[in-house]
């Protein structure tokens, strides 16, 4: 990947040191490594001094603790590219770029990583934690872990199950009307200028949210299966399974009843 190296010392595996680059010219590096941090530093401008003329160097900006362990990785989005201009992805400039990091304490974590020099326009922060959007001041957000499997799908039903830490949603997947219906009616009715009559719009898709269970659990969820008629669903933690029975009360409520 461009933009990105890694040191590990020589007697061993550990990693000592692991560094992005990020912004259109390369105006930015992200470290981080076994001491929980991850600092930033940046190309400044120098003024000339007696000791030479003006120029710039990289200069430690900003450090942040985000983990409670080890950080062993980090991306961003956009991503740097050595590449000359004429090759370059275009991107937004007024959102923030996206830091991501992870570590040994089973964490990812998003910061805004916008620079404090990027005054062109006002930069947003793309993921709402703050009205900040500099790597200096904006608050990060720690994802939640999501074990696999989390989503399932009832063909058959036309459902969409989705589990997390102690609940679980399911949604409906809406029906395309069906397509012979004009053919039909103008074979039943012959004399019946359909032509003339109001047009639909076309079908533009959709769901609707049918059932949002809260559970009484031990744990996370581990598991869950819904069966391909929508009738039964399967929830387990890592101490007990729960077996529900769907019923579809269609004169009050899509899923009305457990």
């Amino acid at each position: 990947m461009y933009g990105h190296k890694s040191s590990v010392y020589p007697k061993s595996p550990t990693l000592k040191y692991s560094y992005y680059i990020h912004g259109q010219e390369g105006k930015a590096v992200y470290t981080a490594g076994v001491d929980q941090k991850t600092v930033q530093f940046s190309l400044v401008r120098t003024s000339s001094t007696e000791k030479g003329p003006s120029g710039s160097r990289w200069t430690q900006t900003c450090s942040r603790r985000m983990h409670s362990h080890d950080v062993r990785a980090l991306a961003i989005w956009p991503p740097y590219t050595p590449l000359p201009s004429s090759y370059h992805r275009q991107f937004a400039i007024d959102v923030a770029p996206v830091l991501t990091s992870g570590g040994l304490d089973m964490s990812v974590v998003l910061t805004p990583a916008a620079l404090a020099t990027s005054t062109i326009v006002k930069i947003t922060n793309p993921l709402n934690t703050s009205t900040d959007a500099t790597f200096e001041d904006s608050y990060h957000r720690k994802l939640s872990y999501v074990s696999k499997g989390s989503v399932r799908v009832s063909r058959g039903a036309r459902l969409v199950s989705c589990a997390r830490e102690a609940g679980l949603s399911v949604w409906r997947i809406q029906k395309r009307p069906d397509e012979g219906v004009v053919s039909e009616a103008r074979e039943t009715h012959p004399e019946t200028d359909l032509d003339d009559a109001p047009t639909t719009e076309p079908f533009a898709g959709g769901w609707d949210k049918v059932l949002e269970m809260d559970l009484n659990v031990h744990s996370n969820i581990v598991g869950h299966e819904i069966s391909d008629d929508g009738r039964w669903l399967a929830v387990s933690d890592l101490y007990e399974s729960k077996l529900f029975s769907l019923r579809t009360d269609v004169s009050l409520h899509p899923f009305s009843t457990i």
